[in-house]
């Protein structure tokens, strides 16, 4: 057994959501500032493009709706892989894909999940900080 003259010990921020009934689950780094901003960046980009798409669509037939979504879908397919992890989209909808009102609940879910996360995320960070703040001016106290 080794010895050691310290230890440190992180609280891990990886969460893992069940995306479909087989058992498959995404990991999200929470600790991973470049992810969290890139799925934030993602989520924000594919609901403000959906919103976009619902009001251009809107008067078009049926057949219209599914050729211009087709695009896009195609689009937040590669994404979400890119992001959430190769074959996530598939997993999630099982279909490489998806109709925009599956996407739009999909985001909503997520977004649902990961808010207190986040949320628990920050306050920990603020926590850290007062604590090294604290600590920084009791040593410079002490000097």
């Amino acid at each position: 057994m080794q010895n050691f003259d310290g230890e440190i010990k992180i609280k891990s921020w990886i969460k893992k959501i069940k995306i479909n009934d087989k058992g498959d689950f995404i990991s999200l780094n929470l600790a991973d500032s470049d992810f969290v901003l890139s799925l934030i960046k993602f989520v924000e980009a594919s609901q403000d493009e959906l919103k976009r798409l619902e009001s251009e669509i809107k008067d078009k037939d049926p057949l219209e709706k599914i050729k211009i979504n087709s695009e896009f879908n195609k689009n937040f397919s590669r994404r979400t892989d890119e992001i959430l992890g190769e074959n996530t989209c598939f997993k999630v909808f099982n279909t490489n894909t998806p109709f925009s009102n599956d996407i739009m609940e999909f985001l909503e879910q997520l977004t649902e999940i990961l808010e207190p996360y986040i949320s628990e995320r920050q306050n920990h960070m603020k926590n850290i900080e007062k604590k090294y703040i604290e600590k920084s001016n009791n040593r410079r106290d002490r000097i």
